[in-house]
């Protein structure tokens, strides 16, 4: 989808979910996954220019290193 917006579009969960997901980790597949997109990092520094919390652990599983993000408040509540 070239030319469209993909900072706040295509990671947020539905509104009845939001909510509860919002603090709770997704892995970057997770999102990449959900959303269509593949530079999830590049989404992350959009949504926090827009004022989003959104802290990164970096996590061993089953001898990799994975990435995790939990955004404790959206754009919207800035």
């Amino acid at each position: 989808m070239p030319g469209e917006n993909l900072g706040t579009t295509h990671v947020r969960a539905p509104a009845h979910r939001a909510h509860a997901c919002r603090h709770l980790p997704h892995s970057t597949r997770d999102i990449a996954r959900r959303s269509h997109v593949c530079a999830i990092n590049s989404c992350v520094a959009e949504l926090r220019q827009h004022g989003a919390e959104i802290h990164c652990e970096r996590l061993r599983v089953r001898d990799e290193w994975r990435f995790f993000y939990t955004m404790t408040r959206g754009p919207q509540d800035a």
